[in-house]
């Protein structure tokens, strides 16, 4: 059996498509897919010269995944089945702002060094270390957030937040984390919908999980918070019994400059812009409240 786990990341998929392999399906990660998507990372990300090179360049493996994945796509949207089973595809959602730290965390290596390069320009100085910087830059970022007035799953969101400025420091860094931030928010809308066909914001949750489809796919939709408690629904769904889920955590392996989710806990957003970040369709659909 071919199953997607089409997610938007840090949201327990790497757990999940170990167990699925483990059990012999053809379990396949993926962030985005479609041929549009291709075309957009590709002009948006690889050839972009204003991005830094190593971050540029990070997502070239996953391209590269993902261009093999939209092929089993198409192949499943023309013969709709294969030995008489249509696509299967888990997706996950999870609250935007913890979404954003455990991003935050697991690409610091990238992170770090723009923040301290923001850091600099933007007040002719040297931050005392990592720390320092990153809560400088997210003060700025939440600050910015407030400042909008597009709300936030707006498609006019992006240009807003570019023309925003803050500090009067400059303003390129600070959009590009802002669009990390907000991503969980319309990642159904930009990535999802667009390719299956599917709006999971029309059906609701029961128990923290949905189930959607279409000619060629089965979609199983499991609100990450909601994981632990899934798993009958998760077998159901892929015909297994006795699933379990290793405890992977790639982040922990990672060395960091200061503990990130420590810092998580110690930052406080602006309030207003926390609200602007709730607001949107996809928080209220999902239960998820600021805190």
């Amino acid at each position: 059996m071919d199953v997607f786990v089409f997610q938007m990341g840090k949201v327990g998929s790497s757990a999940i498509t170990l167990a699925l392999r483990e059990r012999g399906l053809n379990a396949i990660q993926a962030h985005w897919l479609g041929k549009e998507t291709l075309y957009e990372s590709l002009e948006h990300s690889l050839l972009n010269v204003d991005l830094d090179e190593e971050i540029a360049f990070r997502g070239e493996q996953e391209w590269l995944q993902n261009l093999k994945n939209t092929r089993q796509l198409l192949w499943y949207q023309k013969h709709q089945r294969k030995n008489g089973q249509r696509l299967r595809i888990v997706t996950l959602a999870r609250d935007p702002l913890s979404w954003y730290w455990g991003h935050l965390a697991e690409n610091f290596d990238l992170y770090g060094p723009c923040m301290q390069r923001w850091y600099q320009q933007t007040f002719d100085q040297a931050p005392d270390d990592s720390r320092h910087a990153a809560w400088a830059f997210h003060e700025s970022m939440f600050e910015r957030l407030r400042r909008i007035d597009v709300p936030v799953a707006d498609a006019a969101f992006p240009d807003a937040a570019v023309r925003q400025q803050v500090n009067g420091g400059p303003a390129s860094f600070l959009s590009e984390q802002m669009m990390k931030l907000r991503l969980p928010t319309v990642w159904f809308d930009v990535f999802f919908q667009p390719v299956l066909g599917i709006d999971v914001l029309e059906q609701p949750l029961c128990n923290g999980t949905a189930r959607f489809d279409n000619a060629y796919a089965e979609v199983l939709l499991i609100r990450y918070e909601d994981l632990p408690h899934s798993l009958n629904e998760l077998e159901s769904f892929l015909n297994l019994e006795n699933l379990t889920l290793p405890v992977i955590n790639q982040t922990a392996d990672k060395v960091m400059p200061f503990n990130v989710k420590a810092f998580a806990r110690e930052f406080e957003p602006d309030p207003k812009a926390i609200a602007a970040l709730y607001a949107t369709p996809f928080c209220q659909h999902f239960g998820y409240q600021s805190r």
